[in-house]
């Protein structure tokens, strides 16, 4: 029953954190209706992540850096990249955060990497670094 209650607590936390997150200046996640997506995000980023520590175990030559970037930072790139956004107009996104339980693509690219370990010992994110996310506030259900 413990686990369950565990379970709660973090999927309350990351609606409750998320509703401070602003993707346009003055407008904010609804983290009510976001929290599915965003706990989805966080699951299925830290299941990559894992697959790829998988991976680099069973494969020891593909441990490299490639244009000064490590598998792990590569893996937290690609995230970002997937679904950071220049195109959303702004009326569109202002919109759309009320109603839709998807989050706009710029604040996915960077919100599922804060709540993983792995994110942060990739890019050595420190307490001072803008990204740092402490760790009681980190959120993971697996």
């Amino acid at each position: 029953m413990s686990a369950m209650r565990e379970r709660a607590a973090a999927i309350a936390a990351l609606s409750q954190d998320d509703q401070q997150d602003q993707v346009l200046p003055g407008l904010h996640i609804n983290g009510e209706l976001a929290v599915g997506e965003n706990l989805a995000d966080v699951s299925g980023l830290s299941f990559a992540y894992a697959a790829l520590q998988k991976f680099l175990k069973q494969h020891p030559e593909e441990n490299r850096k490639i244009d000064g970037f490590t598998p792990e930072q590569r893996c937290f790139i690609a995230w970002g990249q997937a679904w950071a956004s220049s195109k959303t107009r702004e009326g569109v996104t202002r919109q759309l955060a009320a109603i839709d339980p998807h989050p706009p693509g710029n604040y996915r690219a960077f919100a599922a990497a804060q709540h993983t370990p792995g994110f942060h010992r990739a890019f050595d994110i420190r307490p001072s670094d803008p990204m740092w996310l402490p760790p009681n506030d980190r959120v993971s259900i697996w």
